[in-house]
């Protein structure tokens, strides 16, 4: 396989990732092909299977190093381990068990109402509005520094282009839920480059 084609297989990859993720897709298979308690179960089954099979088509990818910088090599352990910190720090903000799907098969079984969406704006948040995705660029980002070559190279600059347009498009629902609320939060903190210096009170 060449990088032209893996470059393809990624970009529907992602568009399929987002196309699952919206809430006009979810509404056209729940409940008639998939129950709704199920849909977050399928849909992250969906995501980590092609990322697998994304995995091995990029094993088979011919490429070569773009450059080589030993000392380059070795900073690159700093952003990625920054990434890696980031990361961990992002997702202890987050309901793990309702981004699994778990949470939503055992709300359906016992029949409880889905709890009303609070927005989160401490922590990482307060820096950042989207604290998971800038921590996932200075990973890729750290990686392509440790691993210069064309294909990182174009998995990582697609990458980031679409978390820069899935952002925007993840921005819009959180308006149509949290409105006013979140327009402010909006003026306040910065998308995806945190705000280190003024942090949101």
């Amino acid at each position: 396989m060449n990088l032209f084609y893996f470059g393809l297989a990624l970009i529907v990859y992602f568009a399929l990732h987002s196309w699952w993720a919206s809430d006009s897709f979810k509404a056209k298979l729940t409940p008639r092909w998939i129950p709704a308690k199920y849909y977050r179960l399928c849909y992250n089954g969906m995501a980590m299977g092609l990322l697998v099979f994304l995995g091995y088509l990029a094993n088979a990818v011919e490429t070569v190093l773009i450059f080589e910088n030993r000392l380059l090599t070795v900073m690159s352990i700093i952003p990625m381990l920054a990434g890696v910190f980031f990361l961990v720090k992002a997702l202890q903000q987050y309901n793990l068990s309702e981004f699994s799907g778990v949470e939503q098969l055992q709300a359906s079984n016992s029949n409880n109402s889905k709890p009303t969406p609070v927005l989160q704006t401490n922590g990482l948040n307060a820096i950042v509005r989207h604290p998971l995705y800038f921590a996932t660029l200075i990973l890729i980002w750290g990686f392509f520094c440790f691993r210069p070559t064309l294909l990182v190279l174009l998995g990582t600059s697609i990458t980031s282009i679409y978390i820069y347009l899935g952002t925007k498009l993840e921005e819009q629902k959180l308006v149509n839920v949290f409105g006013e609320s979140y327009r402010q939060y909006q003026q306040t903190v910065p998308m995806l480059l945190p705000n280190f210096k003024n942090p949101r009170k």
